[in-house]
């Protein structure tokens, strides 16, 4: 005898609200913390935007930045690629030049530079939101806000990013390449479109820094059990860098009569020729001069006991030793928590863009650091998801810097060092003159953005193929001078009176021009407390 049905019980309508809430809920979790970090990120940068006067301008941003903001002017304004408004030249990564030129055509001279400022501070807090949600699913959610907020916390991290040169944009392509890279690491399914796709990125990268083509052999080598197994994909990711580095070099030929950018082969020229100038002590500081965490740390234990700074590269240097020997002890953990957020592209991109800045340039100038500073932030953040009480702590710790790090920027806005930077008081005296007598100068950016008019750079990073040749190479300064008629001379000097800049060349061109140009101003403009000088000389016979 079978056994009675039950009574079917009717079903209740689904209802629409039926879905799971726990998804939206985890996405609000996240999304609000990365509006938080990127607020963050951008308020360090963009501090100094209320007071971007011209002095305020000449302390915000670097001198080499004004190269680019004076050469985006000129091709906005038709002129072509020029500094000078005479010379072409090929002197600047091609990205950053690209971005800025409508800049200055849209909002043109009175608003070009804030909104350069605005926009440096959109890509850090772009940067420092992908940080946090790349690493949140890796590490934990307090690890990942620490990295994030590390970019901009880290000691003169708002200054590399704010200063006006490529920084910004270099730091975020890397980021994005890096999240990208990651979303596809060991997958054999992901569509060759996607590979594409992260090779275009890694090409804008390369364009924005061109040393940044390391990147595309390090993700090859990354990885290459997956190329092995895919080679289409391999190739996806290498032809639109290989694509953008040959258009690259075919135009810089034709145009400007160089494969490689001018100011590339001035500092390469002039690294061996400086640092054999320099003292033995110099040049082991110069060599041990590595952008790590420590660093800052040596540097505030010194000051602290009055040691003298010379020898803070060596002290930074061991610090850094003793911190790999402990890495290296516990290398099965540091090598996990590497592992697991992801850390092997940056760690060797950062390495090796320090490496080949090293060897290249030997000066490590402060714009060179994006990618270490992304490394120190991703380092940090694996460490610290063992520990998620560090962690925490850390978090704590860090929204307070970087608080600190805008508002640090906010006051010495409101109450500058320089309320007449000696730049801008030697560009007003210049152009009081009323004359269209060229002006030149070995450290023109500034100045010749603020004068605008026949300002010669002389330290050939914004000069062309023909001043490469003779002037950096051939060392033949005076002839130069004459022969562009260049009445003034604007620069730094020693002590004695004589131009600082002339020390490259040699004893006979350096009597030359001292023969050739006589005292007219000195110009120390309105500092609190000491600060520099810009001397103006005039071509004697030219009075």
């Amino acid at each position: 005898m079978l056994p009675a049905r039950a009574p079917s019980v009717p079903h209740p309508a689904p209802r629409e609200a039926a879905a799971d809430p726990a998804p939206r809920e985890r996405g609000r979790s996240v999304l609000w913390p990365r509006i938080a970090i990127a607020a963050l990120a951008a308020l360090a940068v963009a501090a100094p935007l209320p007071f971007l006067d011209r002095s305020q301008a000449v302390a915000v941003f670097y001198d080499d930045a004004f190269y680019y903001f004076q050469i985006a002017r000129e091709v906005a304004r038709g002129s072509g690629f020029t500094f000078d408004g005479r010379h072409l030249t090929n002197g600047f990564h091609p990205l950053w030049l690209f971005v800025l030129v409508p800049v200055f055509r849209v909002f043109g001279d009175a608003a070009a530079l804030p909104v350069a400022l605005a926009l440096q501070a959109a890509l850090v807090a772009v940067a420092a939101a992908v940080v946090f949600g790349t690493l949140r699913p890796r590490t934990s959610g307090a690890a990942a806000a620490a990295a994030a907020l590390l970019l901009i916390g880290q000691p003169a991290a708002a200054r590399i990013l704010g200063g006006g040169m490529e920084g910004s944009l270099v730091l975020c392509l890397l980021v994005i390449v890096w999240a990208r890279w990651l979303a596809l690491q060991g997958t054999d399914v992901a569509p060759v479109r996607r590979w594409w796709e992260l090779g275009v990125w890694c090409a804008l990268l390369f364009l924005a820094r061109l040393e940044a083509v390391l990147a595309v052999p390090i993700l090859l080598w990354l990885g290459r059990s997956t190329f092995q197994r895919r080679p289409p994909a391999a190739l996806a990711l290498a032809a639109p860098t290989a694509v953008a580095a040959a258009a690259y070099a075919v135009w810089s030929r034709l145009a400007f009569g160089l494969w490689l950018p001018v100011s590339a082969l001035v500092k390469s020229h002039l690294a061996p020729v400086t640092w054999a100038q320099q003292p033995l002590a110099t040049r082991l500081a110069l060599a041990l001069d590595l952008p790590w965490l420590g660093s800052a740390l040596a540097h505030r234990l010194m000051l602290a006991a009055g040691l003298d700074m010379q020898w803070h590269p060596m002290v930074s240097a061991l610090l850094l030793v003793a911190a790999l020997a402990a890495l290296a002890w516990k290398r099965a953990f540091a090598g996990r928590a590497l592992r697991d957020a992801g850390a092997a592209f940056v760690v060797l991109f950062a390495v090796a863009m320090l490496v080949a800045d090293k060897i290249g340039v030997l000066l490590l100038h402060d714009w060179y650091r994006s990618p270490t500073l992304l490394l120190n932030a991703v380092v940090v953040a694996a460490l610290l998801a063992r520990f998620p009480r560090a962690a925490r702590i850390a978090v704590c710790a860090l929204v307070p810097l970087a608080l600190a790090r805008g508002g640090q920027r906010f006051v010495q806005g409101l109450h500058p060092a320089q309320p007449l930077s000696p730049v801008v008081e030697a560009a007003d005296w210049l152009r009081a003159l009323g004359t269209d007598d060229r002006v030149g100068s070995w450290n023109a950016g500034a100045l010749g953005y603020l004068v605008d008019r026949n300002i010669v750079g002389l330290d050939g990073l914004v000069n062309d193929a023909a001043f490469f040749r003779e002037v950096v190479a051939g060392g033949r300064i005076s002839d130069y001078l004459a022969r562009e008629r260049v009445r003034f001379l604007a620069d730094v000097t020693f002590e004695n009176g004589t131009l600082a800049p002339l020390s490259r060349y040699p004893a006979a061109e350096r009597a030359a021009v001292e023969a050739a140009y006589v005292p007219r101003a000195y110009l120390r403009g309105r500092c609190v407390g000491p600060c520099g000088a810009v001397a103006v000389f005039e071509r004697a016979h030219a009075r």
